[in-house]
């Protein structure tokens, strides 16, 4: 390190009171991986008052690494450090966005407290009751930002407060598996009144305790919480760098994978509407009673589908992920069918075999072989999204 806000690095001189007064502020820092300063850099930080929480984050980063490995993606990693600001923003990053994973590790080893987490603990429990859906983007589950339908939770013996409450909660409400070690057994802790010293020390008075409902035990006091798989990392699995908790983490959250899948939801048939209207002698509008059915349409006599005509090339049933869509020729027109839907085409002067319908967003483009037989064709919906499919018929 060569100079710091301007000011020159000397051997003489502690090199942390370079840095008296720049916590949390824009500082300039000038190095170089030579002695002689050449090639120096200059880079501005942001110094911390500490570096416990730099590693933390170091080595929740790790295990959320070491995790995407051992799964093979299908598991996401959620570090709660604490049940303060920091760690319940942290827990709904991770929930919101490992929604899409089959299964979550939630590690809240060493952390030793805060705000008794009953938010994340229902929003763990959440399960989507219903579906919407639009005609441009991605269906939307009701209640929205479900939990991922496995959660695994990792603690230890340093987990006391509000983070043993957090841990029995998991438990009492069946959120999901528990790996490590039994908590440290003191959920008592100060509430309303905690007196502070004349030299800003401050005295903790236990003045709360936590107790099952129908008056079995006092809960945790005195016990901690019990995991489900009692996992100790030894002094040698230190030394190697092994997280064994974290590996058993992984073990059971994919072993219940297979019991608690992702359901896909499955949308239902499209109903169709006849458009049809009756008025009176007046010419008032006729509605139909409450709860009728809608009436059967008449069938209305269509145009013979011509097999011969200019668009003969283009004719047949091709599978999409929609369905499978038909194309037949009505007149001057070629038709699209598909899931009771009726398009009318017409050729895009600007593209050889493609067509765009004139009352709705769509294009269709089909596509042709080295015989010049048409084989497959892509489909633009509104929203933008293309739907390839291949001859079938």
């Amino acid at each position: 390190m060569l100079e710091v806000n301007g000011n020159k690095v000397e051997s003489t001189k502690n090199v942390l009171s370079y840095f008296d007064g720049t916590v949390g502020k824009p500082t300039k820092i000038t190095v170089s991986q030579n002695a002689d300063g050449s090639n120096a850099r200059t880079y501005t930080v942001y110094p911390s008052n500490g570096e416990n929480r730099l590693r933390r984050a170091n080595w929740a980063e790790t295990n959320r690494k070491i995790v995407d490995k051992l799964s093979g993606g299908k598991l996401g990693y959620i570090f709660i450090e604490g049940y303060g600001p920091d760690g319940i923003y942290n827990a709904i990053r991770g929930l919101t966005g490992y929604a899409d994973k089959a299964d979550v590790i939630v590690d809240q080893r060493y952390n030793g407290g805060g705000i008794t987490p009953d938010y994340l603990i229902e929003w763990m429990q959440r399960k989507p009751l219903y579906y919407y859906m639009f005609r441009g983007g991605e269906d939307i589950a009701t209640p929205v930002n479900p939990a991922p339908p496995v959660k695994v939770m990792i603690i230890n013996e340093y987990n006391g407060s509000a983070a043993e409450t957090g841990a029995f909660m998991f438990k009492l409400g069946k959120v999901g598996a528990i790996v490590g070690k039994r908590t440290y057994g003191a959920g008592i802790g100060p509430y309303f009144f905690s007196p502070n010293l004349i030299d800003n020390g401050r005295v903790q008075l236990p003045n709360r305790a936590a107790y099952n409902p129908d008056g079995s035990t006092w809960g945790i006091e005195n016990d901690g919480v019990h995991p489900d798989y009692d996992v100790e990392i030894t002094p040698q699995n230190l030394m190697a760098g092994k997280d064994s908790q974290l590996e058993k983490a992984v073990e059971v959250g994919l072993a219940q994978i297979a019991k608690n899948p992702i359901v896909q939801p499955k949308r239902p048939a499209f109903p169709v509407h006849p458009f049809e209207q009756k008025t009176n002698t007046t010419g008032t509008l006729i509605l139909p009673t409450p709860g009728s059915a809608f009436p059967t349409p008449e069938e209305k006599p269509q145009e013979d589908s011509i097999t011969n005509g200019k668009f003969a090339a283009f004719l047949g049933q091709f599978d999409t992920p929609m369905g499978v869509v038909t194309f037949s020729q009505e007149g001057e027109k070629l038709i699209g069918l598909a899931g009771g839907e009726r398009i009318e085409l017409f050729p895009d002067t600007n593209a050889k075999d493609k067509f765009v319908a004139q009352t709705a967003s769509v294009s269709v483009a089909f596509e042709r072989d080295a015989s010049d037989k048409i084989v497959a064709v892509t489909i633009v919906i509104p929203s933008g999204k293309e739907l390839k499919g291949k001859k079938i018929k």
